[in-house]
């Protein structure tokens, strides 16, 4: 896996900026992220930087992706879209995911930050 993965503390936000493609096994890594730092909090705010990557994502990996996300207490989702096709997969994550409450599409970072910021 070549994305980066961490925890932002001043946003308490986990980042994922995805590299290429992002794959079926990537998944379980990604929330291993989210698990440890929003264990038992019943809201948290996920920030994934599409700009990097190369737009692709399998069946199999959306409805996981999608399925994982519904299962989370609610969260505040910031995505990071550069290019059509990765705009396209990651509205088809949102619809996966109805759990979520909040989702946005920034064209940059600067906008992604400053919308998780806002209260809730």
């Amino acid at each position: 896996m070549e994305h980066k993965i961490y925890y932002d503390k001043e946003l308490d936000t986990v980042c994922v900026d995805v590299i290429d493609e992002f794959k079926l096994q990537d998944i379980d890594g990604t929330f291993e992220v989210i698990d440890k730092h929003f264990q038992d909090a019943d809201y948290y705010r996920l920030l994934i930087d599409l700009s990097q990557s190369n737009g692709a994502l399998s069946t199999k990996a959306r409805r996981m992706l999608g399925e994982k996300l519904k299962a989370k207490n609610s969260a505040k989702i910031a995505f990071v879209i550069t290019r059509p096709s990765s705009r396209m997969i990651a509205k088809v994550v949102v619809a996966l995911s109805k759990g979520s409450d909040e989702k946005g599409f920034f064209k940059t970072r600067d906008q992604a930050h400053a919308w998780l910021r806002e209260k809730r």
